[in-house]
């Protein structure tokens, strides 16, 4: 709060006024427009799945309105063994195109009839002045690959990537709702 000194009909008057962000050089703070997060989802090259480390998928962030940094990406596993054996992920990571690990290793996590892995990056943000997106990879370890083995991965933007502000604090989530899924498998399709 501070106190506001002003003149009405020649006479000083003051006048408490609350800032809810607070004050800064005897003005009250504005509240900063939150930016905007920009996701979108690729296929990996191959979609042979293998034993050994392996692409998943790819996801792009960028920035618009100020920078973002980013809390926390979630995807959701859907794992189908094959006729021979059973088909396990361990060991996930998100790999920028420098192949720097910018979150995990993490490993699944089991929810009430799914597997997640839950990435938090640590210092990871996006630049709003940067002209092009930042793309990831999301690998990890497989195991036991046998005929007939998929893995899916899905991942629903709109509440499973968290960025926040950082000139106005505030969470940002991309603005579209529409889940998106990657499908590896051992079949051709």
């Amino acid at each position: 709060a501070m106190t506001e000194q002003y003149c009405e009909n020649n006479i000083g008057k003051t006048e408490n006024v609350t800032c809810p962000n607070g004050c800064k050089n005897g003005t009250c703070v504005a509240v900063a427009a939150a930016g905007k997060l920009i996701f979108s989802t690729s296929q990996p090259e191959s979609n042979k799945l293998m034993n050994g480390t392996q692409t998943l998928g790819y996801v792009s962030l960028s920035a618009t309105g100020e920078n973002i940094k980013m809390d926390s990406l979630k995807f959701t596993f859907f794992v189908e063994s094959g006729q021979y054996g059973t088909t396990t992920l361990s060991n996930l990571y998100l790999e920028d195109e420098m192949e720097n690990i910018v979150a995990g290793p993490v490993n699944l996590t089991v929810f009430p009839n799914t597997l997640t892995a839950i990435f938090l990056p640590s210092s990871f943000a996006l630049n709003d002045q940067s002209s092009s997106a930042k793309k990831l990879a999301l690998k990890g370890i497989i195991t036991g690959v046998t005929t007939g083995s998929a893995v899916g991965v899905l991942i629903n933007p709109a509440k499973d990537v968290v960025g926040t502000g950082m000139q106005s604090g505030q969470k940002i989530y991309p603005s579209y709702v529409t889940d998106k899924l990657f499908i590896i498998s051992t079949l051709a399709f």
